[in-house]
This record gives structure tokens, C-alpha cells and sequence, in this order.
């Protein structure tokens, strides 16, 4: 569970691997705000988690974890059928579902959200051996011009959905984990990882390495570090200076 721009298809994908068998990476309950709010509309109950759930199980019968993706839009993620869902989460024992929860640097996704809005909009991600598609990507992020007041008022809005996300699972006692996208794609070890797997209950627990998990990437990271992305970065640096959000600067 991520909202976008976080890393959720390399995410899943790599838990299928390391797991045992990759699945199918789908956004079940809509890949935008429209589309999700869609969904939740023509739901009642959770006829649409357990059927699905079940769904999934029969179908991939020999994989270790099956589940999909959702992005919790704000717009559709209070629904009555959205919190029904999360409700029977908090009460099933056998099988239980449990949620992964990640998020991302809020400055991070405000760059990546400029670049795939860019005119030259670059691929949503690109296989390890398609250096055409990097090049791409690595070009296109880099040296986007930022609006100051347009980012810091889309990162508290981001910032306030995320926080209002994980009191709600939280309140509803769904069994979840939260992870950082950052420690799960820039760090040199792979606790996060295990601490994923060791939640699941599936997977590596112990002696995992982040070569072993790159090994296992089926996509390449495709971010420039923020000084590359940001053409007036020294101004960005200044601005966020003594606000909440001063931490975010790689």
C-alpha cells in the first residue's frame, strides 16, 4: 500500500522473487484518484477484498504471498467499502492479510511526479539491460526548475494524506509494517527487506544482502541524486531551511 511515485512495482516484485514465485503486480482498486474512486463507488462490503483474495490464492497456488497493489487516494480510501475492507483485515486470523505500507521521501515524490509529468515523459520504469530507457530517465530528471511555494504546499499535502493513512490503520488495528522506500532502494544493507520478510513470515529473515536483492530486480532505479534533479537546488536547500521538511534534503 503506496501512494504514487513510491516504488511499489519493484517493491512487489521483488517480494515474489525472494519469496519464491513472482506474481502479476496489479493496481486491483484503481492506478489513479478517478479510477479509485470509481472502484470504492461500486462496492458494498468486502465482497471485493475476500473474492479477489480468493481469486489470487486459486490461481497462484504455489506462490508464498499473493496480494495487489492499492493506492489509498483520499478521495476513496474513507469510503464505507475501503474501511470495511481494512476493518475484516483487523479480524481475520486464517488466512490473515497483512499490509505493506511504504512511503517515500515527500520531496522525492514531488521531483519524480515533475519528471513524468514532463512533456518528454520517460517510461514508468525500465529493465536492467535497457540502457536507452536509463538514459532517458536520468536525462529527463535532471535540471527540473522548482516552484518553492508549489512544492512545499504539495508536500504537506502529500505529507498529511500519508500521516492521515497510517493513523486510520492504525485505528482499525490492520495488521501492517511500515517501510521507507529510502532504506529499501539507498542504503547498502537490506534490513528493511528482512524486516518486510520477517513480518510476512515468509521469505529471507536473515543474511540477506542488498546484492542479493538487486540480483532479484527485475527493474533499475532510474533517480538522479537531488542536486542532479533540481536546477535551483541551492534555493530549495535555503527555503526548506528551519521548516519541517528541512530533513528531506539528500
Amino acid at each position: 500500500m503506496a501512494l504514487g511515485r513510491s516504488g511499489t512495482e519493484s517493491t512487489w516484485q521483488i517480494i515474489g522473487r525472494l519469496t519464491g514465485k513472482e506474481t502479476p503486480s496489479v493496481e486491483y482498486t484503481g492506478s489513479n484518484t478517478k479510477e479509485s474512486v470509481s472502484f470504492f463507488k461500486n462496492q458494498i462490503g468486502t465482497k471485493w477484498l475476500t473474492e479477489y483474495m480468493c481469486i489470487l490464492q486459486n490461481t497462484y497456488s504455489d506462490a508464498s504471498v499473493v496480494g495487489f497493489k492499492w493506492k489509498p487516494h483520499s478521495e476513496s480510501f474513507y469510503s464505507p467499502a475501503s474501511q470495511a475492507g481494512l476493518e475484516l483485515m483487523s479480524i481475520l486470523v486464517k488466512p490473515q492479510i497483512k499490509v505493506v505500507r511504504s512511503r517515500r521521501n515527500p520531496l522525492n515524490v514531488y521531483i519524480s511526479r515533475r519528471k513524468h509529468s514532463s512533456t518528454d515523459k520517460p517510461s514508468a520504469h525500465c529493465d536492467k539491460n535497457n540502457t536507452k530507457c536509463l538514459n532517458k530517465h536520468l536525462q529527463t530528471g535532471k535540471g527540473i526548475k522548482i516552484d518553492l511555494e508549489d512544492m512545499y504546499q504539495t508536500m504537506n499535502k502529500i505529507t498529511e494524506n500519508e500521516n492521515g493513512i497510517d493513523a486510520n490503520l492504525k485505528k482499525l488495528k490492520v495488521p501492517h509494517i511500515l517501510v521507507s522506500y529510502e532504506k529499501l532502494y539507498k542504503t547498502d544493507d537490506a534490513e528493511e527487506w528482512m524486516r518486510i520478510f520477517r513480518f510476512l513470515g515468509k521469505g529471507p529473515t536473515k543474511d540477506l544482502t542488498k546484492e542479493m536483492v538487486n540480483d532479484s530486480m527485475k527493474y533499475v532505479a532510474t533517480t538522479n541524486p537531488q542536486n542532479v534533479s533540481i536546477s535551483n537546488y541551492d534555493e530549495v536547500v535555503n527555503f526548506l531551511k528551519g521548516t519541517k521538511f528541512e530533513k528531506l534534503i539528500e
